[in-house]
């Protein structure tokens, strides 16, 4: 999907969560959020493959 229909789309929902829904979290909401996505067990996604790039 080039980089305009992206933003067209997925935009006003990239915004809202920043101008919105961020600032109404707290910085341990946040802090937890960040540990409970970061990718420091060395799983990967599983992908379809189709859906592999390598």
């Amino acid at each position: 999907m080039p980089t305009e229909n992206y933003l067209r789309v997925f935009g006003p929902y990239a915004d809202r969560l920043t101008r919105e829904i961020l600032p109404k979290l707290s910085a341990e909401a946040k802090a937890k959020g960040e540990q409970e996505v970061a990718n420091d067990d060395g799983t990967e996604l599983p992908l379809r493959p189709e859906e592999i790039t390598a």
